[in-house]
């Protein structure tokens, strides 16, 4: 039997259609798109895609204002609607290869659109933005993390050395992240370059 006839058989574009009927009833919604891997609807102004990944079985939901295009930033995923609702006990992965658990995982989803999607549903704009901006905010904040993370592994080493003119340089570069430790070493090394 071959891939795409076992993933027929596992009945995801039913339990999506099934479970995601809300869309069409409750939102405007119509399924342009259906295969055993991906389900897509659209409204006027949202389009709504669940995926059944091929290889890892993941499968998960994609809401973003039209048109879906990778560029656009106005469009969020299972785990940015979690985040957005502060509820951080709530799953956020899923990942099935049973036609029983797809079908669980598929109405959990849809349960988690019902409940917190809304927002998303109708098209507020400010929402995908406040969504948009916390990930871009956090990216960021990922991003400090990481050049402090590879500053202090520099600075230790130099501390080691006893290289205080680069433990000076790597610390001034980051004054404005620096934890009590770090200004105390900063301060001792400016000493010990200043032959106090």
């Amino acid at each position: 039997m071959n891939n795409k006839l076992q993933r027929i058989n596992l009945g995801f574009q039913e339990v999506v259609k099934k479970y995601f009927g809300f869309l069409l009833t409750e939102y405007g919604f119509e399924c342009i798109f259906s295969d055993p891997y991906c389900v897509k609807f659209n409204s006027d102004k949202v389009y709504l895609n669940v995926y059944h990944e091929r290889i890892s079985y993941e499968i998960y939901f994609e809401i973003g204002m039209l048109p879906e295009d990778y560029q656009n930033t106005l469009k969020v995923g299972v785990k940015d609607i979690i985040e957005a609702t502060e509820n951080i006990s709530a799953k956020s992965f899923y990942q099935a290869s049973t036609k029983e658990n797809i079908s669980m995982a598929v109405k959990e989803l849809a349960n988690l659109v019902k409940q917190y999607g809304k927002n998303a549903l109708i098209g507020t704009v400010e929402y995908f933005q406040t969504i948009s901006d916390r990930k871009t905010k956090k990216q960021q904040s990922e991003l400090i993390m990481e050049k402090l993370k590879i500053a202090e592994n520099k600075a230790g080493n130099a501390w080691v050395r006893k290289d205080y003119k680069t433990v000076i340089e790597i610390y001034e570069n980051i004054e404005a992240h620096l934890n009590t430790i770090q200004n105390k070493k900063l301060e001792l090394a400016r000493k010990k370059l200043s032959g106090d």
